[in-house]
């Protein structure tokens, strides 16, 4: 019985965080990419903008994986590509608030 809570539990976990990368996370991260500066959107726009984004970054993902590339679409290739994804985008959105932040003093 106590198994069966617990699994129960931990797959309710794993529904959650799954939807929540598959759904938010990179559209996120693309959003964070073409309006680095948190003023440019609110933050109701940019939940609202990620769900769309990362939809369509995990059809073109696996589009890419399948067509492109002939990689099986499995969950767990899915998964590694996202991840590879919104890693590459965070690094490009750090690089461009050093820009930014670079060019502003520039401009002082």
């Amino acid at each position: 019985m106590v198994e069966s809570v617990l699994e129960l539990i931990v797959n309710g976990m794993r529904l959650l965080f799954g939807l929540i990368f598959v759904f938010f996370v990179p559209g996120y991260a693309v959003l964070l990419v073409l309006f680095p500066e948190r003023e440019e959107l609110s933050l109701v726009e940019r939940i609202a903008f990620s769900g769309v984004f990362s939809v369509v970054v995990v059809v073109f993902t696996a589009l890419l994986m399948d067509v492109g590339f002939g990689i099986g679409t499995t969950a767990s290739n899915i998964f590694l590509s996202l991840v590879i994804f919104t890693l590459l985008m965070i690094v490009v959105w750090k690089l461009e608030l050093f820009y930014i932040k670079r060019r502003k003093r520039g401009d002082e």
